[in-house]
């Protein structure tokens, strides 16, 4: 039984994986890096929350590019996430597109284009203000939306998950490696931390994660399995679980 008074990690990665890459999450060339702050499943009726999400990929430098398909991954998550919820009534919360952006970010070798969302749920009850209409096929062919500056700061206030999806694996290649999910979650201190709920909750999500990819892949998959967990803290900020698991 590991112990989760302390850092520490459990199971192994495949023969030939590097063990980490870096200490912030970007393990492999799939993943998703996870923040939460005060997040939960059951949203008071009375209260407002936000789900942000970003799906980012490689493409060869100066590839044109039609951002419909990582929009709707980026969608997909936020709606995927919104489904899990209900109001304080028991009923599916309403769901309203805040923000959203697609552009490419570009690199010394290859450019990024990403696209993101942040959508606001509610109680279905409680009148809800109009949300940013879906964009249509043709304004995803070129870059659009909100500015990076505008986007980051959606009235000024902080989501209260943020999902932020990678895949720059090499197009030619199969997908061999391990996805890594990194979960990162706010506490007020981090002296005498438990581990083992955050491990629990980042397993969950872990979880998630993986029934968007096989759902998206649409072939079958093997059952989820978790191949490798590290867990550690950022003094005083962050308690950080990275889960590993093959699609």
């Amino acid at each position: 039984m590991p112990d989760f008074s302390q850092p520490g990690s459990d199971g192994a990665l495949p023969e030939g994986v590097p063990e980490w890459r870096d200490r912030l999450g970007s393990l492999m060339p799939r993943g998703l890096v996870y923040t939460g702050r005060n997040a939960r499943d059951v949203l008071p009726c009375d209260r407002k929350y936000r789900i942000a999400t970003c799906f980012k990929q490689k493409v060869a430098k100066g590839e044109l590019f039609d951002y419909a398909a990582i929009y709707r991954r980026a969608a997909r998550l936020a709606g995927d996430r919104a489904a899990e919820m209900t109001c304080g009534h028991g009923e599916p919360l309403h769901s309203r597109i805040l923000c959203h952006t697609w552009r490419s970010i570009p690199g010394a070798e290859f450019d990024f284009p990403m696209a993101a969302v942040t959508a606001e749920l509610g109680c279905s009850r409680v009148e809800q203000a109009e949300g940013e209409s879906e964009p249509a096929a043709s304004a995803l062919l070129a870059p659009g939306g909100a500015s990076p500056e505008g986007f980051s700061r959606p009235a000024g206030e902080p989501a209260n998950e943020f999902y932020n999806e990678y895949d720059v694996a090499d197009r030619s290649g199969a997908h061999s490696e391990p996805v890594s999910f990194s979960y990162g979650e706010h506490v007020e201190s981090c002296s005498a931390i438990d581990y083992a709920p955050f491990v629990e909750r980042a397993e969950k999500r872990a979880r998630f994660h993986y029934n968007v990819l096989t759902a998206l892949s649409g072939v079958e998959s093997l059952p989820f399995a978790i191949l490798r967990r590290d867990w550690w803290a950022v003094p005083d900020t962050l308690v950080v679980v990275v889960i590993y698991f093959q699609v």
